[in-house]
Parts: C-alpha cells; structure tokens; sequence
C-alpha cells in the first residue's frame, strides 16, 4: 500500500521510498549474478539469460540455463530447490516462448530457464542461502 511504502524511510518521501528499493535490490542481486557469472560457474555451463550487469536499471529477476558437456535441466535445479523448502525459484518459459527458443546455445523450450525472483523484502541472508543451494545442485 501506499502508506507502506511512505513507511519505507525516515523522510516519508515516495521517490526515497522507491530509490531505497532499488539500492536494496541491487544489494541481492549483485551476489547471485557474481556467482553465476564467476569463471568456474561459467566452465560449468552456467549462462545468466539477459543482463549480467548490476546497476539501479536493473530488475532483481535472474534467468539462467546450465548447459554444456553436463547440463542441468531447469526442472532439476527447482525440484532441489523445492525439496529443501523455504525458498521458491521456477522454471519454464514464462509465456516467452519465443525468446527461450531462440536462445543460444539451444535449450529444451518446454524446460525453459530457471527464475529467480528477488523484490525488496527479501534479505541478503535468503540469498546466501539461494547461493549454497546452487553450489550443490551445480556440482553434481
């Protein structure tokens, strides 16, 4: 609601209220992107779908594929997540159907990407936590 978002800083301002969430996005987002974009991640066939950059522009939505001479199908990687609990990722082609099938290198359309979602009331602890989740699904 509005009076949430007012509540959001000392000055009550809407415009500090929406520019403390961005900053705050970026704060979980740049974490996860330079995990998935590290040289390891990267030699493991990890591909960030979009924008790897992190910047006040940039939406705390992450797409990603695992690819390569081992990949991981986008299913497998949430069904861990959803085993574990406590944190829901997703996977598919989110009605872009055309996008994922034009991607390169090729992935399978109906498996899709795997979606991770942030928004400003998620914490860096919830990351972390995503973090070393994806470290043992990526080393198997």
């Amino acid at each position: 609601s509005f009076e949430y978002l007012l509540s959001l800083t000392p000055s009550r301002d809407l415009k500090k209220a929406f520019d403390a969430i961005a900053i705050h996005e970026q704060t979980l987002v740049a974490p996860l992107i330079t995990f998935l974009t590290a040289p390891e991640q990267r030699a493991r066939g990890v591909r960030v779908v979009g924008e790897e950059e992190t910047n006040l522009t940039r939406v705390p939505t992450i797409s990603f594929v695992v690819t390569g001479q081992n990949p991981i199908k986008s299913k497998d990687v949430v069904k861990v997540f959803d085993q574990k609990g406590k944190i829901g990722i997703r996977y598919g082609h989110f009605y872009a159907y055309s996008l994922v099938d034009e991607l390169n290198p090729k992935v399978d359309v109906d498996d899709g990407v795997v979606r991770i979602s942030l928004v400003h009331y998620n914490t860096v602890e919830e990351v972390n936590r995503i973090i070393e989740i994806l470290k043992e699904v990526l080393a198997q």
